[in-house]
């Protein structure tokens, strides 16, 4: 165990993520990451409160505090502006061939927010079925393109899916965030299934359930009469 935590520790990067393996982290049980490893989410001293507006058109991240920009460009941004606070560090373990696994530790401020970005306009936007389902059919795309199945027929049917899934979530979300949390201040989007005010819908509820009963009964009383 010892020759083995004397190899140097492992990386890899790239936009959406940075990740550490082997030499230190090789035993899962008696692991310290070794925070001058960390590029994003280093600590980098306080900082004032960032408040962030996330956009998302069709599913897809389009502009930061209304600002148009690409997704590479959105990746870079947030990888440091919400990574120096320290948000978007995990750690957990990578399946090997043969049912082993090793420990991994990555840093990924700006995925860590945008998918939580759009699993708020998911939830704004798509039914609690719709959106079951589709955590599912994401698993099946991760397992297909994991294991080098890109150009499978099952990749590309829940890759269909995601798609029409995502057609409908539009929307923005604000954040605040500082070093104590991140917090949701807004959310819209542009077709809600969400109330904004719950007295009015309770109210129009019992009216519309009253109406039918009247409806009932008015017709009960009819057929009574008839017979």
């Amino acid at each position: 165990m010892s020759h083995m935590a004397e190899r140097v520790v492992s990386g890899d990067t790239n936009l959406w993520c940075r990740e550490y393996e082997s030499g230190f982290l090789d035993d899962p049980e008696a692991h310290a990451m070794k925070y001058d490893l960390y590029h994003w989410t280093k600590d980098l001293g306080q900082h004032a409160d960032e408040r962030i507006k996330v956009t998302f058109n069709r599913g897809l991240p389009v502009a930061l505090n209304d600002c148009p920009m690409g997704l590479g460009a959105i990746l870079e941004d947030l990888n440091y502006r919400v990574g120096k606070f320290g948000y978007g560090r995990y750690s957990g373990l990578e399946h090997l061939d043969h049912g082993q696994k090793v420990l991994e530790v990555r840093e990924m401020p700006a995925a860590w927010l945008l998918l939580r970005t759009l699993r708020h306009l998911e939830g704004a936007t798509l039914t609690q079925p719709h959106i079951r389902e589709k955590q599912r059919v994401e698993q099946i795309w991760v397992e297909e393109v994991l294991e080098g199945r890109w150009f499978s027929e099952l990749r590309a049917a829940a890759q269909s899916f995601v798609d029409a899934s995502v057609s409908q979530v539009s929307g923005s979300v604000t954040w605040s965030i500082n070093h104590r949390s991140a917090d949701t201040v807004s959310i819209v989007a542009e077709e809600p299934l969400y109330l904004r005010d719950r007295d009015v819908w309770e109210i129009e509820a019992v009216r519309a359930e009253r109406s039918a009963y009247e409806v009932s009964m008015a017709s009960t009383l009819a057929g009574s009469r008839i017979g």
